[in-house]
């Protein structure tokens, strides 16, 4: 028997998709087919939540899937093994009686197999492999004066504009470093340049007929220093 214990934040809503009618189920089954594979657990949730395609509940049961299919692929195990795993843990801590749990498994091996699922797990595996995983970045910007004389002779002739990079780091410290003007500059032209390696890559590759799942758009945040 594969060594399966469920943590309870997982409780809800694997309870809930034990628990929800077939007809409900049927729809949320339908809605995965039609939903493109994404980077992470966030851009699928956003891909779900955000057009209104389904609820916050159904969607939570989804990453709760997601997270099914993590262990499966963690544990080297197949769907059937993770599926009976979780569904005998669930029933032994009495979430619920034998016949939801045995309706849970056979969801579970319903669900786990879609690309949705299996590819979006794939992509954010890769994603997060770095010990550095980029989360968000900003830029403070500011004058820094410099100061030449002493005591009431000091003085501010000249000064420079400073930025300074916070990168965000998933699961680890934050990144600072600064950078003059021209530095910045330098930093928008790789990032420039890389842009515009990556729109190559993807025109070279569309006679493939490869799909690509970072194609969430990019939603600039408010306005910051």
């Amino acid at each position: 028997m594969l060594p399966v214990t469920v943590p309870t934040s997982q409780k809800t809503p694997l309870t809930e998709l034990a628990t929800l009618d077939n007809s409900g189920f049927l729809d949320l089954l339908s809605l995965l087919q039609q939903t493109p594979p994404a980077t992470s657990v966030f851009e699928l949730w956003t891909r779900l939540v955000t057009p209104g395609r389904t609820t916050s509940r159904e969607a939570g049961i989804v990453i709760a899937v997601m997270n099914v299919r993590g262990l499966a692929e963690s544990q080297r195990a197949s769907v059937e093994e993770v599926s009976s795993a979780v569904a005998d843990d669930v029933r032994e801590k009495k979430w619920i009686d034998v016949e939801l749990a045995q309706r849970l498994r056979e969801r579970l091996v319903a669900l786990l197999p879609l690309d949705v699922i299996v590819l979006t797990t794939k992509a954010a595996d890769l994603v997060n492999a770095s010990e550095h995983a980029f989360d968000s970045a900003r830029i403070l910007t500011d004058v820094r004066p410099l100061f030449v004389g002493e005591g009431v002779g000091i003085r501010s002739p000249a000064a420079i504009v400073m930025h300074t990079l916070k990168i965000v780091i998933r699961d680890n410290d934050d990144l600072f470093t600064s950078m003059t003007s021209k530095e910045l500059r330098e930093l928008q032209f790789a990032l420039a340049r890389a842009i515009r390696k990556e729109e190559h890559l993807r025109e070279q590759l569309r006679s493939t007929g490869l799909s690509f799942v970072d194609d969430d758009p990019f939603v600039p945040p408010g306005d910051s220093q």
